[in-house]
């Protein structure tokens, strides 16, 4: 997948005859598009063919051509959205990207607007959280619209995604090989592999899947459960020590664990197995014989900002080097010291006119309470280009994020943190401060705020 703009996208591609069919107006919106230098995600085949293109669009406005309208909200719109089904699950990395857009927006919520007749494409969304608001257009023809709430948590693993539930429940860290990794979480890709993307992370069922299966002969492992959190640590590879180079790298969540006991028939468990497996069917079929294999299905719902090596584990965490590091449980407070540690640079568009020395972090719904704090250590001043030259190995998002936050901009502004705590009980702000309104960038607390939120610690 890549970012690319609509000057560089030929709207004479035959991916874009069935949009012309069912928009009248497509190539008039497209070569407008065009105009603006608007951007959009493409997916190539081999042959350079598009196979699959979605454009994203943030809007605040009233939303009043849809039936009921839509009051004013921080959203998301899935302008166009199109997938060539080809057996890869490359739709599941689609929505992915749609979801963490949203989430690098704040948005309030998603929507979608989508033909009765792409089946298909409706049951993908609908699966990941994505519910009928209402219609578009003539009665007799019209297009659903689709909205995904950012803000509501129902308590569903899929309808949440990618958001994760850390309270009342356990914590793992979960080693893997450096081979197996970044085919399995692209957006968890080290810098130093960059060079080696296109073989890594390739249009495969199991790469661009939403859901990965994990299989592996390690003691206890069958002891998770449905919703434990698992961190994703990456074993070293050959070119350096562990100490430096195996990192913590992602956030899965378990769905299910399963044994070869629970599948009626070798052809049973490659069945449930292949699509989301880095083996291919004849390595299923000798994992299926294996006495003690034990398989973890997971969603892939974080790639760290920055990843936490082995030493910082160890020497600031508290890890012991000496326990057995392929599958062991944490606590919640090494948890939230890891977490903690996955960032060191956030991004703004505006930045404080007054002195600030100590931030206080609120996470929007469905958490919508004051989870930490940090120490501003410095604020970068630039144009995003040298920002992104001078910040980008410990910010860990994405250039092409980066590029859409700043997106029009010529200057923008990067927080150094530094001192990142997360307090061990959140602050609902909504009980400690009359008529709190949680903001859309940042505001300032008073003295009398701030006697009053840091009495709590």
């Amino acid at each position: 997948m890549e970012q690319q703009s609509f000057c560089n996208i030929s709207l004479s591609d035959p991916f874009f005859n069935s949009l012309k069919e069912d928009y009248p107006e497509f190539s008039k919106w497209y070569n407008k598009k065009k105009k603006d230098n608007a951007k959009a995600f493409i997916q190539k085949n081999n042959e350079g063919m598009l196979q699959a293109f979605l454009y994203l669009k943030q809007e605040l406005e009233d939303i009043t051509d849809v039936c009921p309208p839509m009051p004013a909200a921080n959203r998301l719109k899935v302008g166009t959205f199109k997938i060539e089904a080809h057996n890869t699950k490359l739709g599941e990395q689609f929505v992915k990207k749609i979801v963490v857009a949203a989430l690098h927006i704040d948005a309030d919520e998603i929507y979608v607007t989508i033909y009765r007749k792409h089946e298909g494409l409706i049951r993908l969304l609908k699966r990941y959280g994505f519910l009928v608001y209402g219609t578009k257009g003539h009665e007799d023809e019209p297009e659903f619209v689709f909205v995904k709430s950012m803000k509501v948590y129902s308590g569903d693993l899929l309808y949440d995604y990618p958001y994760i539930h850390t309270s009342k429940v356990r914590k793992f860290i979960l080693s893997i090989k450096p081979e197996y990794h970044t085919p399995l979480f692209p957006d968890s890709i080290l810098d130093n592999e960059e060079r080696d993307k296109s073989f890594l992370v390739r249009d495969i069922a199991y790469t661009n899947s939403i859901h990965k299966i994990y299989l592996c002969k390690m003691r206890n492992i069958d002891q998770l459960s449905r919703g434990d959190i698992l961190l994703i640590y990456r074993m070293k590879d050959e070119k350096g020590a562990a100490y430096y180079r195996s990192v913590v790298s992602s956030i899965c969540i378990v769905e299910e664990i399963k044994k070869a006991s629970d599948f009626k028939s070798t052809e049973e468990f490659i069945k449930y197995a292949n699509a989301y497996s880095i083996f291919n069917e004849n390595e299923l079929r000798k994992w299926y014989t294996e006495y003690g294999m034990t398989l973890i299905k997971m969603t892939y719902n974080i790639a760290f900002d920055r990843r936490v090596t082995r030493g910082e584990l160890i020497e600031q965490v508290g890890l012991s080097a000496g326990d057995y590091w392929g599958f062991m449980q944490i606590n919640d407070e090494q948890f939230k010291n890891i977490i903690s540690r996955g960032k060191k640079y956030e991004y703004r568009k505006a930045i404080f006119t007054r002195s600030v020395d100590k931030v206080v972090v609120y996470s929007t719904k469905p958490v919508g309470m004051i989870v930490g704090e940090f120490t501003v250590e410095n604020i970068l001043n630039d144009t995003p280009s040298t920002l992104w030259d001078q910040t980008h190995k410990d910010s860990g998002i994405t250039k092409d994020f980066f590029d859409q936050y700043f997106e029009g901009r010529t200057h923008g502004y990067a927080l150094k943190i530094s001192s990142p705590r997360l307090y061990e009980e959140p602050i609902n702000p909504f009980e400690l401060f009359k008529a709190f309104a949680a903001p859309q960038s940042f505001k300032y607390i008073d003295p009398n705020e701030s006697a009053l939120l840091f009495s709590n610690y």
